[in-house]
């Protein structure tokens, strides 16, 4: 059953999403193509035009794969659709369990597509060749690098996702203003955590000189502290990874408390 539940939220989600994909992959497939022959000044039109525009739908679609999760979560849970959820033959957890699966596989493939498209608008396949050897000549991994920065901008983005799941929740348990009351919950608790990972952080780096350096030093962007700030980076994001856990303990909990829908 959760397979079902997971399928119809995606189906939900890529009504608008699947539109998204297409176009930005026509995009850059007519940016890719016209790149051929640019001495035409049509062509070298058509070629930035595509550019520009997949590039623009990219960032436009990474924003929405966030508001369509959270639309998804409060119209199945509290919206019409509520009705008929909350009448299925399923625990509230496993609600719960498929708009976290289904939002997580929707922010990866958003994540991916967006950097693809980064790479082949915006940067260049030939650049970041480029920039592979130059790392590679210096005894680091691209591939590596990129991994980690991937899983960093996954995890912060699944957080704000997670906020919000939690601040629809609690938004929701008040008799009236629920959106407003979602929103003042949601960005509470985005913010509290973040202030928490500061802190954290810089109370790490009273015992730890490599961090201290890296956060205060002048010289910070020279390219060989950037590749240390690996070391940083996977602090924190073991710092996101148990603030999701919990705000996802934290938002069962809260629905075990009982639905009101609207």
């Amino acid at each position: 059953m959760l397979a079902k539940l997971i399928k119809y939220d995606l189906k939900y989600v890529y009504k608008v999403l699947g539109i998204y994909y297409l176009i930005m992959i026509l995009g850059v497939i007519i940016f890719l193509i016209t790149d051929l022959n640019q001495t035409n000044g049509i062509i070298e039109f058509i070629h930035h035009f595509a550019g520009g525009a997949s590039f623009g739908l990219s960032i436009g679609l990474f924003f929405n794969a966030i508001t369509r999760s959270w639309a998804r979560f409060q119209k199945n849970f509290y919206g019409d659709e509520s009705y008929l959820t909350h009448t299925l033959p399923v625990t509230k957890q496993q609600l719960l369990l498929s708009k976290t699966i289904s939002s997580l596989i929707v922010l990866i493939l958003s994540l991916i597509l967006l950097i693809f498209c980064t790479i082949a608008t915006q940067i260049g396949f030939d650049t970041f060749g480029e920039l592979n050897s130059m790392l590679e000549s210096q005894g680091h991994s691209l591939f590596n690098i990129g991994m980690l920065l991937f899983i960093t901008l996954a995890l912060q983005q699944f957080f704000v996702i997670e906020c919000g799941f939690s601040g629809i929740l609690i938004g929701h348990r008040k008799n009236d203003r629920r959106g407003m009351w979602s929103w003042i919950a949601g960005g509470g608790i985005y913010v509290v955590a973040n202030l928490l990972i500061v802190a954290v952080t810089l109370i790490w780096s009273l015992f730890d000189s490599n961090v201290h350096n890296l956060i205060f030093s002048d010289s910070s962007a020279d390219l060989h502290n950037i590749i240390s700030m690996q070391k940083i980076i996977v602090g924190i994001d073991i710092a996101y990874f148990i603030i999701i856990v919990g705000l996802y303990f934290l938002s069962q909990k809260t629905l075990e408390r009982g639905v009101d829908v609207e």
